[in-house]
């Protein structure tokens, strides 16, 4: 095998031994250390780890394990694999059973619409066997295990989406000035107009400091305060209790539907990591909340279970990165609505956050080994 890395370079570059055609790793949009294949984003991880741990390891990358989904994304999560770990190990993807024997299902919710077993695979060997690894004996099909083995994985995640508003509308309109966006020195990642260019838009760096201008909706109770890049949200709920039904719509029995995604209230507590891997067995993620009318149903459909409204876990977790919260379904983190005093981090080991804090059933910091109640989320 020949390898070439490059670490700037864009590329790395193999024989396929099973067909001697050569493929290359690239970055393309990438982050350092991510490839590039069909628009997503693939990462090997060496770290031996359990399916769960290796998921959530992958969550707090923006990603999930991988999902493949042809005999060419097969291929190429073999190439980097096989770039990596020249034996070609057993490797964790995103494939498991655990809600239901037999019915497989991808943890970033995608599809399952290929498969490539091993002969004689799946066939739950010696007891249940939920989840799933590549590279398994001489054909390196898959084959389903116990989820406690440790082995390498790969995850898989979407490439930056470029430029976005702060509020979350679309971006269908632009009005560059000639040349721009040119980010400059590669650190312009903040937009500004200016008479100067009659209006137009120039892409600048976000530590610059201007006049800035804000726009709330006027038909709701939020307001929307943006310093320069949607810095700042502050929301104030309805008062005195606003009334939310809760719908089926067309969700699965036991779950409730809210504006094209289903959720569910899970009563059994659980630590952040259990939960999360809970919801995935059912085809969901623990909730995120996007919107003040979100975080109203969330907590209404907590309260129809809890009149107690106890602490519950939400999606939210900086385990990868002190400060840096994410959404454990990938989506993007723009709507904060932290208790007051929130998140403080109290002895530098809070990661993972829950809803129905303090007196205004806002958002806490708290120890994901908790065991709380929680509610995931699901597309309809």
């Amino acid at each position: 095998m020949i390898l070439l890395f490059l670490l700037f370079g864009l590329s790395l570059a193999a024989v396929v031994p099973s067909d001697r055609q050569e493929m290359k790793l690239q970055r393309g949009g990438c982050p350092p250390f991510w490839f590039s294949f069909n628009g997503r984003c693939y990462k090997y991880v060496s770290t031996l780890m359990t399916w769960a741990d290796a998921e959530q390891h992958c969550v707090t990358q923006g990603a999930n394990l991988v999902s493949i989904h042809s005999q060419a994304e097969e291929n190429f999560v073999k190439l980097l694999i096989r770039n990596f770990d020249h034996a070609e190990g057993v490797n964790w993807i995103g494939l498991s059973d655990i809600h239901k024997d037999g019915r497989y299902f991808w943890s970033d919710g995608s599809r399952f619409n290929f498969k490539l077993w091993n002969a004689k695979e799946p066939n739950n060997s010696g007891g249940p066997e939920p989840c799933v690894h590549t590279n398994f004996g001489p054909s390196k099909g898959w084959n389903d295990s116990v989820c406690t083995g440790k082995y390498s994985s790969v995850c898989k995640a979407r490439p930056e989406e470029g430029w976005i508003w702060s509020d979350g509308s679309k971006y269908k309109f632009s009005l560059w000035n000639s040349g721009q966006p040119d980010n400059d020195d590669g650190n312009e990642h903040c937009v500004h107009t200016n008479h100067e260019s009659n209006f137009y838009w120039n892409d600048s760096l976000c530590s610059n400091k201007y006049a800035f201008v804000c726009a709330a909706r006027t038909n709701s109770n939020m307001l929307l305060l943006v310093f320069l890049f949607g810095l700042a949200l502050a929301a104030e709920p309805p008062s005195g209790g606003q009334e939310v039904k809760l719908l089926h719509g067309d969700c699965p029995m036991f779950w409730y539907s809210f504006e094209g995604r289903s959720y569910k209230y899970v009563a059994s507590l659980m630590t952040w990591g259990e939960a999360e891997v809970h919801c995935l067995s059912e085809g969901g993620n623990l909730v995120s909340i996007r919107s003040l009318d979100e975080h109203n149903f969330v907590n209404n459909l907590i309260k129809n279970f809890d009149p107690t409204q106890s602490g519950t876990w939400i999606g939210l977790t900086d385990v990868h990165k002190e400060g840096a919260w994410m959404w454990s379904d990938g989506s993007k983190y723009k709507f904060p609505l932290w208790a007051p005093g929130e998140p403080n981090n109290a002895e530098g080991k809070e990661h993972c956050g829950h809803t129905n804090h303090g007196l205004d059933y806002y958002w806490n910091d708290g120890l994901c080994s908790d065991k709380r109640a929680f509610v995931c989320a699901s597309r309809i």
